[in-house]
């Protein structure tokens, strides 16, 4: 995915997941959900055309998602 800045292309990201062309899954491993994964999300739907992402979690007791 590019990165974009003043509409130039200054280099690129990589999602983890894009389901169906649509939809932008970022998955992490912590022991919980930190701010800077909750700022990803956002983050990629802003330079995107995209208009949901999910995050979800797998710490060693259990799945998180928001």
């Amino acid at each position: 995915m590019p990165i974009q800045f003043r509409k130039r292309n200054i280099g690129k990201s990589y999602l983890d997941f894009l389901i169906e062309d649509r939809i932008i899954l970022e998955i992490k491993r912590d022991a919980r959900i930190r701010r800077p994964f909750i700022d990803q999300a956002p983050a990629y739907l802003r330079s995107t055309d995209h208009r949901l992402a999910m995050l979800a979690n797998v710490s060693p007791n259990e799945l998180e998602y928001t």
